[in-house]
């Protein structure tokens, strides 16, 4: 084998190792053991279990573990639910990719403010659930044209990079029973997990990013998740009975997610122009073209480099939209009928 293919069986054996270690202990936590083995199997795996941790958590642990129940565990639940929407909102894009880019924009900004805005005692928790879950496939449709036209480059490693950070994060707050192991045992399990998912998804799907470049960006999300979650825990600890608003923070969580798949998209597509301004094929006027697109899209200004590749996503999909139809995603030569559309689009 190859020193890449040797990488990549280390990454999913340690990764899928470490991951099964984890889920063996959530289920014993959940309890489901106790109900399916006979009590001469369990009873010896508590007192084992027990003479390691001790059979109650620590006293000072009780506002960690209020918090982990009542506020972080439905947190992350929804934050999964909302990835899971947007994978069918993408979905629904390849089936159908002929509406509108503006209007599932739209339905994701609207419930999105909707949320922030609008107290939650003056809704229905069912209608911000309502709202939640139309964001979320709302927005898993706008992303649909990036996720068909690039799927092995950024949309599945992505989708499995997120996944990895929340699942690691719901499995720790079950397992661990105090706020700094599970700040501990968060970053191994998703590091871990991502190891597992994102090796696996290169052996079948090759892409040019290797699995090492979202590790890293995974643990910056890790990183930024524990941080929320400390923030979390502080507020439980100060106030015996704060506020929840559990579909509030969950859109923001998954908002910090889509700004930055949108960004990994806007750095991805500047390094392929960047890339084809280089090509000696290409006429002397055309690469100059390709270079400017470029360093518009990769601009120091992260607030009008965003702005402008927004706008510019929205006119080129709407473009396309209109000359391709059904065609867009459904038909096996799309993406290099996307690449040729999108050259004569902004080069014309």
């Amino acid at each position: 084998m190859s020193v890449q293919a040797d990488n990549l069986h280390v990454y999913r054996v340690v990764g899928g190792s470490v991951t099964a270690v984890y889920l063996a202990s959530a289920v014993y936590r959940s309890g489901i053991l106790h109900r399916i083995l006979p009590t001469a199997i369990t009873k010896p795996v508590d007192e084992m279990v027990g003479a390691v941790l001790g059979k109650q958590p620590p006293q000072w642990a009780s506002s960690y573990l209020a918090c982990a129940e009542k506020h972080l565990l439905p947190t992350f639940g929804r934050t999964l639910e909302g990835f899971v929407l947007s994978v069918a909102g993408s979905m629904a894009f390849y089936l159908e990719p002929r509406v509108p880019i503006m209007l599932p924009i739209a339905l994701t900004a609207i419930p999105c403010l909707a949320t922030f805005l609008v107290p939650q005692e003056e809704m229905t928790p069912i209608g911000r659930r309502g709202l939640y879950a139309l964001m979320a496939f709302s927005c898993g449709y706008s992303f649909g044209p990036i996720n068909v036209t690039f799927p092995t480059l950024i949309g599945c490693p992505f989708f499995s990079m997120v996944t990895s950070v929340i699942f690691g994060a719901t499995v720790t707050t079950v397992i661990c029973r105090t706020k700094v192991s599970q700040i501990i045992h968060c970053q191994i399990l998703s590091c871990a997990a991502g190891m597992f998912t994102l090796a696996e998804l290169q052996r079948r799907a090759p892409s040019p990013i290797q699995p090492q470049t979202w590790i890293i960006l995974q643990v910056l999300l890790s990183g930024a998740l524990s941080a929320y979650t400390l923030w979390s825990i502080s507020k439980w600890e100060k106030d015996v009975k704060p506020v929840i608003d559990i579909e509030r923070e969950a859109t923001m969580l998954y908002g910090v997610s889509a700004i930055t798949f949108f960004t990994v998209a806007r750095l991805v597509v500047g390094v392929i122009l960047r890339t084809a301004s280089h090509d000696k094929r290409q006429s002397a006027a055309t690469r100059r073209q390709l270079q400017g697109l470029g360093k518009t899209v990769l601009a120091t200004n992260q607030v009008v480099a965003t702005f402008m590749c927004l706008s510019g996503y929205i006119l080129v999909v709407s473009h396309l939209q209109g000359k391709f139809g059904q065609t867009f995603a459904a038909n096996a030569g799309t993406v290099g009928k996307l690449g040729d559309a999108i050259i004569g689009f902004v080069l014309p």
